[in-house]
């Protein structure tokens, strides 16, 4: 600890320097409005009355300017962005924006994408009317500062800099039950658009304001349904209720998929960062009291150059001292969050040279006035600090009106600093493109290869096409390629470190390893994309891989799907090798009859895995080769035509009827499995309490996959929300609440499964069924003595293990769920989930745990790591004539934890044969 308190005066004093040199460069203007230019009274005096105290007012908020001819958001809407009782509608603030562009020449609003649910994405620019005629000349110059390439030398970045303005990009109302956001970007793009105040005209002058009011539209309209339905007369912050779904999969984790940029959303945002090249990127969100200006307490991300921490820092305190001389309460930086996870949405800015920040602005989530009692753990002090000069009240009557003055100052404050030290945001921007360029060609490592002929081409070539989505450049080999690391043929891909976005490369394909004495992560500590989709990748330092024959991949790539050998005589063969689509392609083939191999075997000098499925000719229809290969060119899978039938053990592999079951009160995770699932075309029943009670489930269903889910105990999860709360609630569609009842619906979502639920369960696997649980839900089935000799392992304070990458070991060769799978595994985990006792009558069920010997942590961190080792990670429990296969991880994380799935879709393929991998 005293090592990082040295460290933190080490890195104040020259942030000291830097920010008293960039203060008081600042020219001293008049905080107040113009007494030119004209108020509209009536606004005005309805921002004054919803404002609960003066002092949650700012200069810069307490008054709206009226240019004629221009509408304010109360001429659209009918009252003011934060009017009491009040949430709107996406289609009304499109409506607004659209309403603001026509008639002012400083605003444009541009379509940036579609969500899930089909709804239009927009970001609105808004500059002088020069700027926005000439839109096009600055993307041009911001897209040549963000290649080094272009603009190799600091004379000629500084002739660009001349031209150029800094684009700054504001999100909102990511997270749908923080309504703030949403509601404050009409006001706040009408003020840049027209006010006179000389602080908003200079960064109309200077610079370019993109705002998108709602990265998750579908979710804000269901919000808003929710808040009318429920909420509007709520005054007691106790008696909210939130709405079970936002979007379609993620709900929480939409902020945790810029890795992946798995979600049309986040694609969207993501296409837009690389149209404008902005040089901030700021996601305002609503959490603790009263703002929160991300800065971070560390460890920030090892791969994020200097003059991005920097830059956290030196805009945040900015802030902080402006709102501060305001007068404005509880205002701060420093804590809540670490800076080491390069996950969140705003993470596209620093992953790709540019600073990406973020506010936490106190709010109620609806649009009512509450008093709220801050006194509260979670909500942080409420006493001076060093990072907030003015504490936060204890006890506090807070608007929604409150939170727009907030962050709408801040937003201002924020912007008005970038302009006016705009040279140095966007020389800094240049600069660590170019020496993360420098850096490539002239230190190790010097490339990834990511070689091929791996098991697994369509996850190679899924991880390729991440990468691609980064834009980070990659290259194919075009012959054999020889280095210090070793041999890799041709056709193997390249990822080059002499490039713009190289220390991303090093921060998705290196490993990370979180300091020992560093806080408790805020986040995933270990992301390491090699590990997470059990493809291999090589870190190569030597530097004659420049000299490898390589071309550079301009397109998604695809693993070639083909049958070899032609149309077969006794059978056809798809090996295992842990590939996802393997039982994409069972589906496919339901019309025909086929085999798992229950060993390994060779046929005509191929190698296959045990799993591996075989599809006899004999008794097929003439159709089965063209079926075939159709599959092997959808699914991109090479299928072995053969003269003979391998010699080996096999059963059938029946076709599943498979249902993912979800609870009302945590349904995040179940959207990863659900998307996993949709992506590759595996067809599923989405069921819940409700259908559980009906019983009869083995009718219905061969396989139930209970999705991993919120409860410290087994009985949250069989309980659910409790129904004393709030009365019933219904989450269905009807003429008035169009948004609600999707993508899953109920009469009344309080309350669980209950004993009812439990027992129908139980029944379900004693008839015949497969049960799988998830990590978390584990806890049904142990704690309500569904399986025998198993128990929950309580660790101690001491162990810790956040979001990492683990290895894992076999414990049972010959189980289905490993069919393709290598001795050793790396497998993500996080501490949310329970840790299991295995008694010595119950070992034999075991069939993968935690790694015994060695470092278990392959990136992140484990604390206290012998006590996870050895432990059971997959135990599969047969119960009357059906099986429990219980996992203490979960397997569907994110998008990202492709090399797991498998375990999943294995024993689904395999749901009425897992008997056969049992041991004596």
């Amino acid at each position: 600890m005293r090592s990082k308190s040295i460290f933190s005066k080490l890195l104040f004093v020259p942030l000291l320097v830097l920010f008293t040199v960039l203060f008081f460069s600042l020219p001293i203007l008049s905080q107040s409005k113009p007494s030119a230019q004209a108020v509209d009274e009536e606004y005005t005096r309805l921002i004054k009355e919803a404002t609960t105290k003066p002092e949650f007012l700012s200069p810069l908020t307490s008054y709206l300017p009226r240019v004629e001819g221009v509408p304010t958001p109360k001429d659209v809407l009918g009252y003011i962005a934060g009017a009491p009782g009040k949430l709107t509608y996406y289609e009304d603030i499109l409506k607004y924006m659209k309403a603001l562009a026509k008639a002012s020449p400083n605003v444009e609003v541009f379509p940036i994408g579609k969500t899930s649910e089909g709804r239009e994405m927009v970001v609105v620019a808004i500059a002088d009317s020069e700027t926005m005629r000439n839109l096009q000349k600055y993307k041009d110059l911001m897209a040549k500062l963000a290649d080094p390439r272009q603009v190799k030398t600091e004379q000629e970045a500084e002739a660009i800099i001349a031209q150029a303005k800094p684009i700054y990009w504001l999100t909102g109302n990511l997270h749908s039950g923080e309504s703030g956001a949403a509601e404050c970007s009409m006001e706040l793009a009408y003020r840049l658009a027209v006010d006179d105040n000389p602080i908003v005209k200079k960064i109309r002058d200077s610079m370019i304001v993109l705002i998108t009011p709602s990265v998750e539209p579908d979710g804000h309209d269901k919000h808003t349904d929710w808040f009318y339905k429920y909420n509007k007369d709520v005054t007691d912050s106790s008696k909210i209720t939130r709405v079970p779904y936002w979007g379609r999969y993620t709900l929480h984790d939409n902020n945790r998929d810029m890795i992946s940029i798995s979600q049309p959303e986040t694609q969207s945002e993501a296409n837009n960062y690389f149209e404008w090249h902005p040089v901030v990127v700021q996601d305002n969100h609503e959490s603790i009291p009263f703002l929160y200006v991300s800065s971070g307490t560390g460890p920030y991300n090892a791969t994020y150059h200097p003059s991005t921490t920097s830059e956290w820092n030196l805009i945040a305190w900015w802030e902080v001292t402006r709102l501060t001389s305001f007068g404005m309460p509880g205002v701060w930086t420093h804590g809540f969050w670490d800076g080491w996870a390069p996950n969140y949405l705003f993470s596209v800015a620093n992953n790709h040279n540019a600073l990406g920040r973020f506010y936490e602005t106190f709010g109620n989530s609806i649009g009512n006035t509450i008093e709220r009692d801050l006194g509260e753990r979670r909500f942080g002090p409420t006493s001076k600090q060093w990072y907030m000069p003015i504490p936060p009240y204890e006890k506090v009557l807070w608007s929604i009106r409150n939170n727009i003055n907030y962050q709408q100052t801040a937003d201002l404050q924020a912007f008005y600093f970038v302009a006016t030290n705009k040279e140095y945001f966007l020389r800094n921007f240049w600069r660590r493109g170019s020496e993360a360029y420098k850096l490539g060609k002239n230190e190790s490592p010097y490339a990834f290869v990511i070689p091929a002929g791996q098991k697994d081409p369509v996850d190679t070539a899924y991880l390729v096409n991440l990468l691609l989505r980064q834009r980070i450049e990659v290259h194919q080999a075009t012959a054999p390629i020889g280095v210090e690391e070793g041999s890799f043929p041709a056709g193997s891909y390249v990822v080059r470190m002499d490039q713009p976005y190289r220390s991303l490369v090093v921060n998705l394909l290196g490993i990370q390893k979180y300091p020992q004495d560093a806080p408790r992560a805020y986040d995933d500590t270990g992301w390491t994309l090699g590990l997470h989709m059990d493809i291999k990748t090589v870190e190569i330092k030597d530097k004659a891989i420049f000299d490898a024959p390589v071309v550079p991949v301009n397109k998604p790539v695809k693993a070639k799907g083909e049958i070899v050998g032609g149309e077969a005589a006794a059978a056809y063969i798809i090996n295992n090798g842990t590939i996802n689509n393997l039982l994409s392609a069972r589906i496919k083939l339901k019309d025909f009859k086929a085999l798992a191999a229950e060993a390994p075997f060779e046929v005509e000098d191929k190698d296959f895995d045990a799993g591996s499925m075989i599809i006899p000719v004999s008794g097929a229809s003439a159709k089965l080769h063209k079926v075939v290969q159709t599959v092997a060119q959808e699914l991109s899978l090479e299928i072995v035509s053969c003269a003979s039938l391998p010699e080996v053990k096999t059963h059938e592999l029946d076709i599943p009827r498979i249902a993912i079951y979800h609870t009302w009160s945590s349904t995040q995770n179940d959207g990863w499995v659900r998307f996993a699932f949709d992506q590759l075309g595996i067809p599923y029943a989405m069921i819940h309490k409700d259908h559980l009670k009906k019983g009869n489930l083995k009718a219905k269903y061969d396989v139930i996959v209970f999705s991993n889910c919120g409860g410290r105990r087994g009985a949250d999860i069989v309980n659910g929300m409790d129904p004393e709360f709030r009365g019933s609630l219904a989450f269905v569609k009807s003429k008035e609440f169009k948004h609600l009842g999707t993508p899953d619906s109920s009469e009344d979502i309080t309350g669980g499964m209950g004993i009812e639920g439990v027992t129908k369960l139980q029944k379900f696997v004693e008839e015949g069924g497969l049960l799988i649980a998830l990590q978390n839900p584990v806890r049904v089935p142990v704690d309500y003595g569904m399986v025998r000799g198993i128990s929950i392992f309580d660790t101690s304070r001491d162990f810790y293990n956040p979001g990492s990458l683990l290895k894992a070991e076999v414990a049972n060769c010959k189980h289905p769920i490993v069919y393709g799978f290598d001795k050793e595994i790396p497998l993500y985990r996080s501490h949310s989930g329970p840790l299991l006792r295995i008694s010595s009558e119950a070992e034999k069920f075991v069939v993968v745990k935690y790694a015994s010997e060695g470092e278990v942590c392959l990136s992140g961190i484990v604390k206290s790591p012998g006590e996870i080792k050895g432990k059971a990670a997959i135990v599969d429990v047969p119960v009357g004539k059906g099986h429990m296969v219980l996992f203490t991880f979960n397997p569907f994380w994110r998008d990202l934890s492709r090399g797991n799935y498998m375990f999943v879709f294995n024993a689904i393929l395999n749901y009425n044969d897992l008997g056969v991998g049992l041991q004596e």
